[in-house]
This record gives structure tokens, sequence and C-alpha cells, in this order.
């Protein structure tokens, strides 16, 4: 028997014996996971410590091996020993999160510190494609990338069999990559995984006896971004070095998108939430086991392309990215994320102009009320600037003078923006229906006219024979706020000087 077969099928035999075992420990000693009706979807308690059998059957399964191995033809022990402190490690930081709920930044500590051991036992980014980097700046992206990969697995274990399910998939175009580039190493870090996670997977299967719990979707995701790693040194030509991300693409794209959402609606990117892909798919209607099922088809699709994308030149390999990328973009489409569909409403490039436009009239007028010696003057700078903004009605009251240009004939189909600027001081602006979606030039408008014409207000009324300009830090009070008021909304923030 080869060393590869010896391996996966050690690993499955002994996690088809730890896992009920464990998990019969785990009920008796009440270490489970209860449902909490929010983000949690299981409806009864469950153990959560399936990531003890996985890692007890990884390791295990060398053991084994070492007993029938008498020639010496496990080169991946070294590795794996070499490796064995680090996934350790993970795996305790992951035990420590389900019993003890660590912060993310303890969590974060934890895994950088696990990935800086993944590059001293030599799991490194040294190339990317044939081009050799500096090491520090390896390491750095080693660290990154591990750490990526074991949150990525923890975020996207949120249905039964989901994670395991990917990393089973994942683990076998490892096995299948070392395999193409005759690294036996990677052969024999991938089968022993895939072992375990098939005799683990009928447990952890919709309804679930068993959750990998933080420990095993986080020591999953490590141990397979060290796989990745070493896969994509194999990789010569530079196309080639995607397909570790893609055969990861599935966990790591909705990782991607979580974080995304959450920087979109100013929420921290540490608060879990319902919404991750597989939420979005249940809240659509499927069941639990039809969204699981339909996962493992993507997952495959990925695996599928990543091996294709291997061994296929690099145009063929840039049409398959390509293809995969849009098959992506689609996938993302039919989730209906609100929070995409208004930042892409915000980068068409109309909304990108009209914010230009916007921003220069209102700093323009800005400029030309600071400069006015009367009221007419404020009125013509006023009037200008909410012309050329699309405003169907102005009317100014400063210092005594009324002021009115326009008249919207399609009173109905507008709506009235007041700005007062003392008791009988006030700026009135008529906005039509198309300026209704505009409603941040046009609160920053408001902000501007009422900052900078409340101080031109108290200069006109005090002194009425001669034109003057208000003092120094009057002036400079107002511009601050004002300016403060515009930099506040993207569209009309000034750059600042280096």
């Amino acid at each position: 028997m080869s060393p590869a077969i010896l391996l996966a099928v050690s690993a499955l035999v002994l996690s088809i014996l730890f896992t009920p075992v464990l998990r019969a420990v785990a009920v008796r000693r009440r270490w489970v996971d209860q449902p909490d009706n929010h983000r949690k979807i299981h409806t009864q308690s469950c153990p959560r410590l399936g990531g003890v059998p996985v890692l007890l059957a990884f390791a295990g399964s060398f053991g084994v091996a070492l007993l029938f191995d008498t020639g010496g033809a496990l080169p991946a022990t070294s590795l794996a020993a070499r490796l064995l402190p680090a996934m350790l490690l993970v795996f305790v930081t992951g035990m420590a999160d389900d019993f003890l709920g660590l912060t993310p930044k303890q969590k974060l500590v934890g895994q950088f510190t696990a990935a800086a051991l993944a590059c001293v036992a030599g799991v490194r980014i040294t190339t990317i494609g044939s081009v050799a980097i500096d090491p520090v700046f390896g390491s750095l992206l080693t660290a990154v990338w591990l750490v990526a990969c074991s949150n990525a697995f923890n975020l996207i274990d949120g249905l039964d069999g989901l994670a395991g399910g990917l990393a089973l998939l994942a683990s076998i175009s490892v096995i299948i990559a070392g395999i193409v580039y005759n690294d036996y190493s990677l052969v024999l870090l991938g089968a022993p995984l895939a072992g375990a996670l098939l005799g683990f997977l009928p447990f952890n299967s919709y309804p679930a006896s068993v959750f990998l719990g933080d420990c095993g979707s986080l020591w999953l995701g490590f141990l397979l971004g060290c796989c990745t790693v070493m896969w994509s040194q194999n990789a010569a030509q530079g196309v080639a070095i995607a397909a570790p991300v893609i055969a990861l693409s599935i966990p790591l794209l909705d990782t991607t998108l979580a974080i995304l959402r959450r920087f979109l609606r100013g929420q921290p990117i540490s608060v879990a939430d319902r919404n991750h892909m597989h939420h979005r798919m249940l809240r659509r209607g499927f069941s639990q086991r039809r969204v699981v099922m339909q996962f493992y088809v993507y997952g495959g699709i990925a695996a599928a392309v990543a091996l294709i994308v291997s061994v296929v030149d690099h145009t063929r390999g840039m049409a398959m990215i390509a293809f995969f990328g849009v098959s992506a973009c689609v996938l993302i489409g039919r989730l209906n994320y609100e929070e995409f569909r208004h930042a892409a409403q915000w980068l068409r490039l109309d909304r990108l102009r009209s914010g230009v436009k916007f921003g220069l009239c209102i700093r323009t007028c800005q400029d030309s009320l600071w400069s006015a010696s009367s009221a007419e003057e404020c009125w013509q700078a006023v009037r200008n600037a909410c012309r050329e903004m699309g405003f169907g009605e102005i009317a100014l009251k400063i210092g005594g003078r009324s002021f009115r240009d326009g008249a919207d004939p399609l009173r109905a189909r507008r709506w009235t923006v007041n700005v007062p600027l003392s008791d009988s001081d006030y700026v009135r602006l008529a906005c039509p229906q198309e300026l209704v979606s505009e409603q941040a030039p046009i609160a920053a408008l408001a902000d501007m006219l009422r900052q900078t014409l409340v101080a031109k207000t108290t200069e006109l009324r005090t002194n009425s024979d001669r034109p003057a300009r208000p003092s120094p830090k009057v002036r400079r009070a107002a511009a601050t706020d004002a300016t403060a008021a515009l930099d506040s909304i993207p569209e009309f923030r000034a750059p600042r000087a280096c």
C-alpha cells in the first residue's frame, strides 16, 4: 500500500472512531453550543469540539503510517513535525475562543504567531511565478495569507457540513496538485486531511450531531493555507499563482464580502451578522441541505478551475480565470446585497461627475461670499451657484434686502430647502424633481450657506454705511465649520497637502 493511501485510510478510520467518543464526552461535560435564535440557526444544543477528532485523526495517521513504513517513504513526516507547533497554536487559539470567548485582537495575535512559526518551519512564499521576492516581504505575505485562510473557514462555518465539505474538496485539489507537480510532500499532507474530513462529515452533515467549532475551522483554514503556499511555490507560470487562491475562493469570497459589507455600513469588521452568502441563500427559501450542496458544487468547480489553471498555458489560464471571475460576479449579483447596489450607484460616472460639479459650485460660492461687500454681491454668488446646480427657484433675504429669481411652474413636483440665517433672514431654494436624489450635496450647500451667511448678515447689519469684510477671527471660524461640513462628504473632500 502506498504511503498516501495508508495515511488517508488511517485518518478515515481514526476519525470515525474518535468522533463519537469525543462527542459523547462533550455532551457529558456540557461542552455544547446553544442556539441563540439570531446568528446560530441550529435548534438544539450541539457539541462544538469536532475539530479535536479531526486533528487527532490527522496526527494519528502519521503514527500509524510510521509503523508500516520500513523504507523511509514518508518525506512529509518531517514537514508535518515542523508544522506541528504552528498547528497546535492555531488549534489552542480556537479552543480558547470556544470556551473563553477571545477578543478579535487576541485571536489575531495567536494566528499571526502561528503564521510566524509556519514561516520558520519552511512554509514561506519565496517566489511569485518565476520572480523571487524579498524574504521579509515573503514572510509577511505568507502570514497575511495564512491568517486570511484561517478566518475564511471560520466565518463560513455557519451551516452543518459546509466548512468541512469545502475543506475536503480543497484538500482533494491539493492532493491532485501535488501529483501534477510531483510534490510528494504536498500529497502526503493532503491525504490524511482528506481522510480525516471524510470520516468526520457524516457526523457533521445536516442535521449535525457535532460541530467543528472555532478550534476545527481555524485549524483547517490554517493547514489548507500552508498547503496552498506550497502549491504556489511549484507554479512556474505567473498565471498559475492564482490557482491556490481559486481553490479556496468560496470561503475567501465570503470573507471579503463580509468585510466590504460591514465597511460600507460603518460597522466593526469583527461584528458577526446573518448576511453571509449561505444566510442569503437560506432567505431565498432554500433548505440547509440544498444550500450546502450548492456550495459543494461551487467548491468543486473552484477546485477544478484551480487545477486546470495549474497545467494550461498562460492564455488559457487567463481565460479560465476570467470565466471564474464572471461566474463569481453573477453569484454575488444573485445574492442581492443592498450595500453593493448602493455603492455601485455612487460609483457610476454620472454621479461622480455631478458630485465634482456640485462640490466645485459650493466651494466657488463660498469664496465669492467671503469676498462680497454688499447684499447684492451675496445674492449674485448664491444665485449663480444655485442656478448651476439646477434649483428651480431661489430666494434670499439678508441685511434687510430681499431677492428672488426664477419660478417653478411645477410646484407639486418639488420640495423646498429653507435655511434660516436669523429671525428675519433666510435662504429658500426650490428643488426640482431631478435633484431629489442629490440629498448629500444639497445638505452640504445648505450648511455652507448657513455658516457663511450668518457671519455676513452680522457684518452687513453692523456696517451698513461702508462695505467691509468680517474680522479674520470670524472668517476663520466660519470657514473651518463650513469646510468641515463639506469634508464630511467624500465627493467634496478637499485634497490635503503632503
